[in-house]
């Protein structure tokens, strides 16, 4: 339902607007609160949704290109548990299956509002993939899959957060370093004029 209100939003602001209004009229019956302020940020939605509409309609090749880009990434990240799969020797399960496991396990954790679905996928994994790779793999295919569809971005992203602040410190340091000089510069010439 959410996703057909997006849709119908990109390409239909004016049946949005009608059907959300009528919605809102509905709801507002039952006394709920706070719903003009909800009902002034699914307009504003729209209203983006709306002007998404017009920058894909100026620019369809981009947007095509973003899809098959989005897509092909998308297939790549599905292809992390077929990867692991295929490592630990097995073959009871074809790529495609193995695929669509990944693509279910995605769908069912994609509308959660957490960071990385942390628990959840891991939870959800250990369901799914559970008889492909069997009691004594599980664990380990889990932790592996997850280690570098997840884990491992976290951990390439602190290595950059702790360069990026040494380089910080250093460059800071410098700085402050050529302003004591330039301080002590103009402090000798205050004297000397003086």
């Amino acid at each position: 339902l959410a996703l057909a209100l997006m849709l119908m939003a990109v390409f239909s602001k004016n049946l949005t607007e009608k059907i959300t209004n009528w919605i809102i009229k509905k709801l507002a019956k039952f006394k709920i609160k706070n719903i003009d302020m909800a009902a002034t940020k699914i307009r504003e939605a729209i209203d983006q949704y709306a002007e998404s509409s017009e920058f894909i309609k100026k620019h369809k090749f981009e947007f095509v290109k973003a899809i098959f880009r989005v897509m092909i990434q998308i297939a790549l990240y599905y292809m992390i548990p077929v990867c692991v799969y295929k490592a630990f020797g097995l073959n009871q399960f074809n790529i495609i299956q193995v695929f669509a496991m990944q693509a279910v396990l995605y769908t069912a954790v994609s509308g959660l509002p957490l960071p990385g679905a942390i628990g959840v996928s891991e939870t959800i994994f250990l369901k799914i993939f559970g008889l492909a790779f069997g009691e004594g793999l599980l664990a380990g295919a889990m932790l592996l899959s997850r280690g570098i569809s997840f884990y491992l971005y976290i951990i390439i992203s602190l290595i950059i957060v702790i360069i990026n602040s040494v380089a910080k410190k250093k460059v800071v340091g410098e700085i402050d370093s050529q302003v004591k000089d330039i301080e002590q510069k103009v402090t000798s010439m205050k004297l000397k004029t003086t």
